[in-house]
């Protein structure tokens, strides 16, 4: 009786293992054909509000949550392409990923917050910053490029105005707070940067005048020991140049504070070379 007892009790292991293995691959594959939806599909609202949710959960840190932020919007800039190759592009559509925008940039926001001052590294604070802004630049180019998003890059415009504004915000913070020392090596570091990423991306016309005109900025604010600007006007030289490889440089025109001026390939070196011997 005993063995028996064993032998049924096993039995029902087994079947609520493979029940719950069942379970698990039915879920997977809901997921996964969730994750392929576009904005509009029936199971989009999953894709964003379960799934995306539910991994979100898995991040802990402060510096983790924010960062997965930058990744659904890479997420979303992959979702805008794949509407632009679209002959007809729904309303739906459009309202689906524009919510999602928009909570992106909460939620971004929420993250970043007091963050320059306690939950992680200030510098790696303005890298996710920028970062965001320039991903978020990308959608507004692609956007404002196809008539038949109308009003959308409205959306993204707004986003990325945000996070250049929270650009500027955590950047004087950081001057205002940071070792002097450690302000000048960290310009020194992003000229560098920005210099190395000219000389390996193709630029058109537009984008290449835009960034010598922001980079055209940094000498004077230098001169100045305005660091702040220095890093304001080398971020926003650096979205020109992030928005390449994001596929988002089709219209550049009058998309970032035109008034606003740096410097040539050849005057970025030598401003480089002078920083970071003066500093």
């Amino acid at each position: 009786m005993q063995f028996k007892n064993k032998i049924l009790k096993n039995r029902s292991f087994l079947l609520v293992v493979t029940a719950i293995a069942a379970l698990m691959v039915v879920l997977a594959t809901f997921f996964y054909n969730a994750s392929l939806s576009q904005p509009g599909d029936t199971f989009y609202s999953t894709k964003v509000n379960v799934a995306e949710k539910f991994l979100s959960m898995l991040h802990l840190s402060q510096k983790s949550k924010a960062e997965f932020q930058v990744t659904l919007l890479h997420t979303r800039l992959e979702e805008v392409k794949q509407l632009g190759t679209e002959e007809t592009i729904e309303t739906k559509a459009l309202e689906a990923i524009g919510k999602q925008l928009v909570t992106h940039n909460e939620q971004f926001s929420k993250r970043i917050g007091s963050s320059i001052d306690s939950a992680f590294p200030k510098t790696e604070v303005l890298h996710s910053v920028n970062e965001f802004a320039t991903v978020a630049m990308a959608i507004e180019n692609i956007a404002e490029n196809n008539p038949a998003f109308g009003t959308f890059g409205d959306i993204a415009e707004d986003v990325r105005q945000d996070a250049v504004l929270l650009y500027k915000e955590k950047a004087n913070s950081f001057v205002a707070t940071e070792n002097q020392n450690d302000v000048y090596m960290y310009i020194g570091k992003r000229l560098l940067e920005v210099t190395g990423a000219l000389e390996t991306t193709t630029l058109n016309a537009d984008s290449s005048e835009s960034v010598e005109l922001y980079l055209d900025r940094v000498e004077p604010a230098i001169a100045e020991k305005d660091f702040g600007k220095v890093l304001i006007a080398i971020a926003e030289a650096e979205r020109f140049i992030g928005v390449v490889p994001l596929g988002g440089e089709d219209i550049l025109d009058a998309i970032l504070y035109p008034d606003q001026a740096t410097t040539t390939p050849a005057i970025i070196k030598a401003t480089t070379s002078t920083a970071t011997t003066s500093f």
